[in-house]
């Protein structure tokens, strides 16, 4: 293409900024038009469009600044044509209709300045993406962390924390009903999403009435399972203040295997002959590793 040239800039133009000139050769306005597809924030040679082709004029605007590469330039949202800015778009076609990476640069409100450079929310949600490689990436990812991303400080660290946070509350919210426990899928389907995002090992105590409802569930050790921070006593309080008939016993598997362990059996074990003492039925215990699980009852290790 050629190197877009203009006439000086006529006398009815004169009281525009000194950056903006105006292109009137129809020949080199459609080789430009080409170029942007008419789309507002493209930028050609340190020139960025800022309208469309219009009775035979097109308005360019020089950047102050020019990149390394003048196809990464970019508008800030602000300056984004309306109906691509992601809150616009969320309210004309709602959130299905966004990216993952529109969703987190709603989530994140602004942009930053991080080591002298700009980024706009949209880039922040880009880097997010790129560094952790998925939405459960980020959602695995802590404090510490998120702040690694250039322009994500401890605010915005907060704001990504607290959303995927509600999700994970929502995905187990089961409104005023307790839900009944019938079989280890039903204790699958309410607790992967918590339980599937964990990058340690943990272990929880699933209490439940007499008719199998779910009166509360509690996180008792994180680490590797073994004897010395799966004790009864930590496990059976929750259920004995409760008046629990009885309790299912979870844990996860970060590695994606659910395959138990000796560790798994010989606590297991232990813990069903506390129950019997206390009179407190333990009646599963569930493995879950990412997508999959295994009940030992149902592998009749229980």
């Amino acid at each position: 293409m050629d190197r877009i040239t203009h006439n000086s800039i006529p006398k009815r133009y004169n009281n525009r900024p000194p950056v903006c000139q105006i292109i009137e050769s129809e020949d080199t306005l459609i080789k430009i038009l080409k170029f942007f597809d008419n789309t507002p924030g493209k930028v050609y040679k340190g020139f960025t469009i800022l309208f469309s082709y219009k009775n035979n004029e097109i308005e360019l605007s020089k950047n102050k600044k020019k990149s390394k590469n003048h196809h990464m330039d970019y508008l800030t949202i602000k300056e984004m044509p309306e109906d691509t800015r992601p809150r616009e778009r969320l309210e004309r076609s709602g959130s299905a209709s966004l990216s993952n990476q529109e969703l987190l640069a709603i989530i994140l409100s602004t942009g930053s300045v991080a080591g002298g450079k700009k980024y706009t929310a949209i880039d922040l949600a880009t880097q997010l993406l790129k560094k952790f490689e998925s939405l459960k990436g980020i959602a695995q990812a802590d404090f510490e962390q998120l702040k690694e991303v250039s322009g994500i400080g401890p605010a915005k660290a907060c704001q990504v924390m607290a959303a995927f946070e509600l999700g994970k509350r929502v995905a187990i919210f089961s409104g005023d009903s307790k839900p009944m426990i019938r079989q280890a899928t039903d204790v699958f389907e309410y607790f992967s999403t918590q339980m599937s995002l964990l990058t340690h090992e943990e272990f929880l105590v699933v209490v439940l009435d007499t008719k199998n409802r779910l009166i509360k569930h509690e996180f008792i050790s994180k680490g590797t399972l073994n004897a010395s921070i799966v004790h009864p006593r930590d496990v059976f309080r929750i259920a004995i203040i409760h008046s629990a008939a009885a309790v299912i016993l979870l844990h996860n598997h970060p590695s994606g295997d659910p395959t138990p362990s000796s560790e798994d059996l010989d606590i297991t074990r232990r813990l069903v002959e506390a129950g019997i003492l206390l009179g407190i039925n333990v009646l599963d215990h569930i493995i879950i590793a990412g997508a999959k699980f295994m009940s030992l009852k149902e592998m009749k290790l229980l």
